[in-house]
């Protein structure tokens, strides 16, 4: 029951089922860029049941059509799927055009701009203090 935002904004394009991705859900960024979110949580809480409702699953009021904004919490990480028994973790997959690609360094910079304005920001807010 970790929660699980989105990456960027967008509209939800899918909440669904596979047998290997478990419960997910693709978002659509607009431009050609998609992300998914891919074993979410299928157990009530203290369990390992597979019997979650999809509450536990996707926020409540969100369905495909939703537009979610960046940062708006979308559901909760699971072992759902092939992950059964691997522990709760997200599968995060970003895709240009269809084409998958490796996140890890545009993760990166989104991580070094929003932490630089953060500290930029508190110093202001707090000049009198050593930051």
């Amino acid at each position: 029951m970790t929660e699980v935002y989105a990456a960027a904004p967008g509209i939800i394009r899918t909440v669904g089922t596979s047998r290997k991705g478990g419960r997910y859900l693709e978002l659509d960024h607009l431009g050609g860029w998609t992300t998914m979110y891919v074993h979410l949580n299928n157990d009530n809480p203290g369990s390992d049941d597979n019997e979650a409702d999809w509450s536990l699953t996707v926020v409540p009021g969100l369905a495909e059509g939703s537009w979610v904004t960046a940062g708006q919490l979308i559901g909760w990480a699971g072992d759902s799927g092939n992950a059964e028994g691997t522990g709760s973790h997200t599968h995060f997959e970003l895709a240009f055009e269809g084409h998958e690609m490796d996140p890890y360094q545009l993760l990166v910079e989104a991580y070094n701009r929003d932490h630089d304005l953060y500290w930029s920001m508190l110093r202001a807010a707090t000049p009198d203090i050593m930051i």
